[in-house]
Formats: C-alpha cells, sequence, structure tokens
C-alpha cells in the first residue's frame, strides 16, 4: 500500500550546536556549554510496516514553516571540553511533531493517520587539530551518533482503525575534517565535514558558519549544515521494516558559554 498525493509530516533531527570552544594548544582545561536554534527543511523518503495494512512509503517534503506547523518540542544541548590539541564534545537534540495525514491507497479507499513522532540523537567526538596555518587550523574528528525515532498514532483505512506505536534506533560511527580560521580577534570561520555508517548505510554532515566573540565568556555562531541519512530496517515486507533516506537541512544560530 502507498499514499498518493500526501505529505508525511514526520522527520528525524539533529541539531548541529556546536560547542564552539576551540582547543588553542595551552594545556589547561577548558569547557563550553550551548545551545540554539534551528530553521529545519527536509527531503526525502520514509516507510513504516503498519501491521494489518502492510507497508507505507512516503515522498518527504517539509520546508521550515511546515515544521513549526507540526511542531510538539523541540529542544537542544552541546557540552565541550578541550585541553591542548584536543577537544571532546557531548551533544543531544531533540523533536516531537504531532499532526495528521489524508490520501488514498491504490484502490481509491480514504486512508489517514495521526501521529506523534519523536527523534532524539545523541552525540560523541573527539576532535585532534593536527596543523596550524596562519590564523587557521585544521583537525581531524571522529566519533559516534545514536539516533531514535519513535511513533505513537493510529492508522485509518476506510472504516478500520489501526493503532500502532513503534520505536527504531541505531548507532553510526563517523570520521571527518575540521577547520578554523580566525578573522580577527572577534570573527572566525569554521566548518566540518564528515561521513559516516554501520547502523545506516551511509551518512555526511557539512556545516560551515561564521562566529562572533561578542564578550570574553560568550559567543554566538550562524551556519548552514546539510545532514543526509540513508537508514532501512530489515526487508519492506517484514513486520520490522523501516525506511529513513533523507537529507535535513537548514540554518542555524547557535550561542556559547566558555569558561
Amino acid at each position: 500500500m502507498c499514499f498518493t498525493h500526501t505529505k508525511m509530516t514526520v522527520i528525524s533531527i539533529i541539531l548541529f550546536i556546536p560547542s564552539m570552544a576551540l582547543a588553542d594548544g595551552h594545556e589547561q582545561w577548558k569547557f563550553g556549554a550551548g545551545t540554539g536554534i534551528y530553521a529545519l527543511n527536509i527531503e526525502g523518503d520514509q516507510g513504516l510496516n503498519v501491521g494489518v495494512f502492510g507497508p507505507v512509503e512516503v515522498e518527504i517534503d517539509l520546508d521550515f514553516d511546515d515544521v513549526m506547523d507540526y511542531n510538539e518540542s523541540g529542544f537542544g544541548l552541546a557540552f565541550s571540553a578541550s585541553k591542548g590539541l584536543w577537544t571532546y564534545k557531548f551533544s543531544f537534540a531533540h523533536l516531537g511533531l504531532e499532526g495528521e495525514v489524508n490520501g488514498v491507497d491504490r484502490t481509491g479507499t480514504p486512508v489517514s493517520a495521526s501521529l506523534l513522532f519523536e527523534a532524539d540523537a545523541v552525540e560523541l567526538a573527539a576532535n585532534y587539530n593536527f596543523h596550524q596555518y596562519g590564523q587557521g587550523v585544521v583537525g581531524v574528528i571522529g566519533g559516534l551518533r545514536y539516533y531514535k525515532h519513535s511513533f505513537d498514532g493510529s492508522v485509518t483505512r476506510g472504516v478500520t482503525t489501526l493503532q500502532r506505536d513503534k520505536n527504531f534506533s541505531w548507532v553510526d560511527g563517523f570520521v571527518g575534517l575540521t577547520h578554523a580560521y580566525g578573522l580577527n580577534q572577534e570573527w572566525s570561520w569554521s566548518s566540518q565535514l564528515d561521513i559516516g555508517g554501520g547502523g545506516s548505510d551511509f551518512a555526511y554532515l557539512a556545516n560551515t558558519g561564521i562566529n562572533w566573540q561578542f564578550s570574553q565568556n560568550w559567543l554566538t555562531r550562524f551556519y548552514g549544515q546539510i545532514l543526509s541519512l540513508d537508514y532501512e530496517e530489515d526487508s519492506k515486507g517484514d513486520p520490522d521494516w523501516y525506511l529513513y533516506d533523507a537529507e535535513e537541512f537548514g540554518i542555524g544560530l547557535g550561542i556559547n558559554y566558555s569558561w
């Protein structure tokens, strides 16, 4: 079974809220904590087996306004600890969306779904700055990302309604490069590019932005990001089949306090 001419309101998210506490080569611990806002857009495909109704696969095409319309909850936090050429990072992000979709199946039977979708993402990473030139520094980063997608809702086909609760989770390892360049004492530019996989078939993240150190302990960052995930559990005919093959992209504004 498939939907036609519908918009699916379920997505996942990982907020890249950089701790922005860069290792500066000094043998003294420095810490940072940050949060931020992110204007999320998403495009791709998502599929789920809904029991007696079989597998449902839909195209996702959501802009920031759509995400805000269905938003039920959302927050993110990031922490860092740096010493010498090393920086260690931890971040957590949560998103909850609630809404309805309507359409018809291939036989013309009306199909609707009422759904609460929640996505959680956790990242643990270590960054080592291995090369410095002028006002710039290049580093290598590696770590783990944990994702969890939860569904709680009902699907109605014709006069039949089915309640469905599902949870899917996976862990990806990733490795990549980081780059930071100081423009002056207040302004800098930083970027990250990494690829990963393990739980998913393939994933990549690209992030770049401008940092403004507006006081001794406070820094804000305006950035753009794209995160691509290609994840599939089991096969389409299996009871626990789940597909998430999508790109999440947008712009964000982060705020960080360091000490």
